[in-house]
């Protein structure tokens, strides 16, 4: 599959870095066509993405985990169908860390939501 990296993560494009982002966006279209067979080694792709939850997922290795990445990441392997290897009680508390006080969900812990305006 164009994009996948020698760690099984998706670049951008060959040999750039693997990134949470991306990962989704190829797992996502290829879920829709029906050709998520074009992953050659759904291991590995799956264990990369795995490799990046602590509480939450990061959406780089060796980066902080934040709620965007969560979703991306946590939906791609749910897509590629390895949900149950994800852990889902350290998501719900790191997501829970994330919610203020006031409401809305920030992007890490202890960080404040933002406001958001409706015209």
């Amino acid at each position: 599959m164009t994009g996948a990296n020698y760690d099984g993560g998706i670049g951008q494009n060959i040999n750039q870095e693997s990134h949470g982002g991306s990962f989704y966006c190829a797992i996502a279209s290829l879920k829709l066509l029906g050709r998520l067979d074009a992953i050659a080694d759904i291991d590995k792709t799956v264990n990369w993405a795995l490799d990046l939850q602590k509480s939450g997922f990061c959406g780089r290795t060796n980066k902080v985990e934040d709620t965007c990445y969560t979703f991306w990441v946590g939906a791609g392997v749910t897509m590629l169908g390895f949900s149950g290897y994800i852990d889902k009680n350290q998501l719900v508390k790191f997501v829970f860390k994330c919610i203020g006080s006031t409401g809305g969900v920030s992007k890490t812990p202890n960080s404040y939501p933002g406001n958001v305006t409706f015209n």
